[in-house]
């Protein structure tokens, strides 16, 4: 639960908006799953133009996500794929 711990991801949504838009597909106003979205920073980044929402396996890191970057995170196992809950 250390915010500086996740400068290491610094950059990373910058990169993925740049080339969805070499790509053309439009993300703003759009609702985005993050799948297994940890640590979250790029959720977040997402989140100012997107309603986002983002799993994750493990309980603490959904909390991490929640309470310090206020993403809308649930637990979910991925191996599960019972994605009608989330």
């Amino acid at each position: 639960r250390n915010p500086s711990a996740l400068s290491l991801w610094d950059g990373q949504a910058e990169r993925w908006m740049q080339e969805l838009a070499r790509l053309g597909i439009e993300y703003r106003g759009k609702k985005i799953l993050f799948v297994s979205g940890g640590p979250g920073v790029i959720a977040k980044q997402f989140s100012k133009s997107s309603e986002v929402y983002a799993t994750e396996f493990d309980q603490e890191s959904v909390d991490a996500m929640s309470e310090i970057l206020h993403v809308k995170t649930k637990k979910f196992d991925v191996n599960n794929l019972d994605v009608k809950n989330i």
